[in-house]
């Protein structure tokens, strides 16, 4: 057996050890047993302060509507006046719905069947 009590050395560990179980046993009797003094430190800071929510995004359905609409309207804009507007008729897929138009190149988008099959 060691004499751990008999040296200053082992008397300063009794008392870290002593330190260390007693205050987290005081400080929970000193504050959580009086609600108004748990209410205070809660008040005293708040944790999470969430923003007003905002309008929810659109469904996938209407952007696909949208896509669809801000296709037309750029092809029609694109070829307004022409020849090509008033002969060509864009078809419509029943399987898939979308507008299928296979040599309409728009420049930014480039839309074809294949791409218009991830819509």
């Amino acid at each position: 057996m060691s004499s751990l009590g008999a040296s200053p050395r082992g008397l300063l560990e009794i008392g870290k050890f002593a330190v260390y179980v007693t205050v987290p046993i005081v400080a929970t009797y000193c504050f959580a047993t009086d609600s108004k003094t748990l209410h205070k430190l809660m008040a005293f800071r708040s944790y999470v302060v969430y923003p007003p929510e905002g309008p929810r995004p659109p469904s996938p359905e209407e952007l696909r509507e949208m896509a669809r609409q801000v296709f037309a309207g750029k092809r029609m804009t694109l070829f307004a006046g022409s020849k090509e507007a008033k002969s060509d008729v864009a078809t419509v897929d029943k399987n898939r719905d979308f507008l299928v138009h296979a040599w309409i190149r728009l420049p930014r988008f480039q839309l074809r069947e294949r791409n218009l099959e991830a819509w």
